[in-house]
C-alpha cells in the first residue's frame, strides 16, 4: 500500500498560500513607496519653489538699482539652505549680479524664457531640481513712476535661479523603500508563522485522519485516532473511533463465529471418516465379491473378494470395465429381469 505523503498537502497549502500573500503585500508595497516617493518629491519641489518665489520677491528692488550689495547678502542668506547648492541673481538683460556655487553639478541648460512668464521654471535629474523664478519690476510703485507698461502689465526685471540638492530627499527615498520593504517582509513573516499554526491545528489531524483510515484500511481495526476538539475535526475523530470500535467487535465476533465453525468441521469431518472406516472395514471383510457400478454400468469400487475372484487388480477394473463384462450370459438376463419382478 502507498504510504501516505503527510507533508505533500501542508507544502502546497503553504506555498499557494505564502506566493498569494507575497502577492498582495507586495502590490500594496510598491503603491506604498510609489505614493511616499511621490509625497516626498512633491513636497520638496514646493518647498524649493515657495524659497525661490521669497527670493524673487525680495530682489525685486535690488535687481532693479543693481544693489550688488543687498543682492548678495539675499542670495548668501539663500545659500544657508542646506539644500541649496547654487544661486544665480541676473538682470533682465542676462547681466549676472551675483552667482555662487556651494558644490560642483552638473548645470541643467536654461530654456528660453517668455517675458511675461509669471510661473516658476522646474527642471530636475537624480541629483538637481531647478528652479528659475521671473523678479519683477514693482508695479505702480510711486519712487519709479513708469516702470510699469500703460496697459499694466508687469514688466520683467531679472531672472533668480536657484540649484536644489535632492540628496537629502533620495535618502529619505530609500529609508522610504527600506522601511517600506522591511514592513512588508514582517507582514510575510508574521503571516507564514500564523499560516503555519493554523495549518498544523486544522490540517494535521486530517492527515491524522487520513493515515488512520489507510491503517483500517490495511485490517488494523485496533488503530485510533487522538485528536480532542470541540468542532467539526474532533466530530470526525469520534466518528472515526466509533467506526474502528464497531469494526473491531465485528471481527472478533467473526473470528468467534470461524473459531466455531472449524470445530463443527473437525467434528464432522472426523465422524465421517469414523463412518467411511467402518463402511470400508465392512466393505473389504464381508467375505462377499462387492461392485458399486455408475448409472452407465461402469465399475467404480471393487473389494478385496472381487479381486481374489476374477484374480483381477482393482486398478485394471475401476473406471475401466463394465459389470456385465463378468457376468455370464445366462445368468445375465435374469438379473436385468429381477428389478421388474420384484415390483
Amino acid at each position: 500500500m502507498k504510504r501516505l505523503e503527510s507533508g505533500g498537502i501542508r507544502i502546497k497549502a503553504i506555498v499557494a498560500i505564502v506566493i498569494m500573500i507575497t502577492a498582495v503585500v507586495s502590490v500594496m508595497a510598491s503603491y506604498l513607496i510609489h505614493t511616499q516617493i511621490s509625497l516626498l518629491k512633491e513636497e520638496f519641489e514646493r518647498r524649493a519653489v515657495a524659497l525661490t518665489e521669497n527670493l524673487a520677491r525680495n530682489c525685486d528692488y535690488p535687481v532693479l538699482l543693481e544693489d550688488y550689495s543687498a543682492v548678495e547678502s539675499l542670495s548668501l542668506a539663500m545659500l544657508e539652505n542646506k539644500d541649496v547648492n547654487t544661486v544665480i541673481v541676473e538682470n533682465a538683460s542676462g547681466r549676472i549680479l551675483f552667482r555662487k556655487e556651494n558644490v560642483e553639478n552638473p548645470d541643467i541648460r536654461l530654456p528660453t524664457r517668455t517675458v511675461n512668464s509669471e510661473k516658476a521654471y522646474v527642471e530636475s535629474n537624480d541629483r538637481i531640481l531647478y528652479v528659475s523664478m521671473p523678479v519683477w519690476l514693482p508695479q505702480d510703485d510711486p519712487l519709479f513712476p513708469g516702470q510699469a507698461s500703460v496697459s499694466g502689465a508687469r514688466v520683467l526685471s531679472g531672472h533668480v535661479t536657484v540649484k536644489f540638492s535632492q540628496d537629502k530627499t533620495n535618502a529619505m527615498i530609500r529609508d522610504t523603500i527600506v522601511t517600506t520593504i522591511l514592513i512588508a517582509l514582517g507582514i510575510i513573516g508574521v503571516t507564514i508563522v500564523l499560516l503555519i499554526f493554523m495549518l498544523n491545528r486544522f490540517i494535521n489531524p486530517l492527515l491524522t485522519l487520513a493515515q488512520a483510515t489507510r491503517e483500517l484500511s490495511a485490517g488494523k481495526y485496533f488503530h485510533r485516532v487522538d485528536v480532542r476538539r470541540q468542532d467539526e475535526i474532533g466530530m470526525l475523530a469520534d466518528a472515526f473511533n466509533e467506526m474502528a470500535d464497531n469494526l473491531e467487535n465485528n471481527r472478533k465476533v467473526l473470528e468467534d463465529y470461524n473459531q466455531t465453525l472449524e470445530e463443527k468441521i473437525r467434528e464432522r469431518t472426523a465422524a465421517l471418516r469414523d463412518s467411511e472406516n467402518r463402511y470400508r472395514a465392512f466393505f473389504e471383510s464381508t467375505g462377499t465379491a462387492i461392485v458399486i457400478t455408475e448409472e452407465d454400468g461402469t465399475v467404480s469400487l471393487v473389494n478385496t473378494e472381487f479381486e481374489n475372484m476374477f484374480e483381477m487388480k482393482r486398478e485394471a477394473v475401476e473406471g475401466k470395465r463394465k459389470w456385465e463384462e463378468f457376468i455370464k450370459a445366462e445368468d445375465l438376463e435374469k438379473m436385468k429381469r429381477y428389478p421388474d419382478s420384484i415390483q
